[in-house]
């Protein structure tokens, strides 16, 4: 079955954790999410690392085909996952974990998008 462009796949679960807080600079599953002036919560971090769902296993690509988002269900926020584009049945769901998350690691990409390892584009 075809997962059509624009459809909700999820949300990214885990461990709220303040900017400042050793786990968020050096867990491989950390998600930044933008905080709310009005609560005086700049940033915060949702690492599933030890608590999570499916989520924390999509792996990255160059060329994603689900958006991370974060967005407001009521008066909670979370880190949704979306269709980017239409995905056919048997494709692996992929996200683009950011230039940082492979500099900071000092990694190549090693994505469908070139046979060869390369920097993230």
């Amino acid at each position: 079955q075809t997962i059509a462009e624009g459809d909700w796949l999820g949300e990214y679960l885990g461990e709220i954790l303040p900017l400042d807080a050793p786990e968020a600079n050096t867990s491989d599953y950390a998600f930044l999410m933008p905080g709310r002036a009005v609560e005086r919560v700049k940033r915060v971090v949702v690492d599933a690392a030890t608590h999570g769902n499916w989520t924390r296993f999509v792996n990255s690509s160059c060329d994603p085909n689900v958006e991370v988002v974060p967005e407001q269900v009521g008066k909670v926020r979370i880190i949704a996952f979306r269709a980017a584009r239409d995905i056919h049945a048997g494709e692996q769901l992929l996200v683009f974990y950011g230039k940082d998350y492979f500099e900071e690691r000092g990694l190549m990409c090693c994505c469908e998008t070139d046979p060869l390892p390369h920097p993230p584009q």
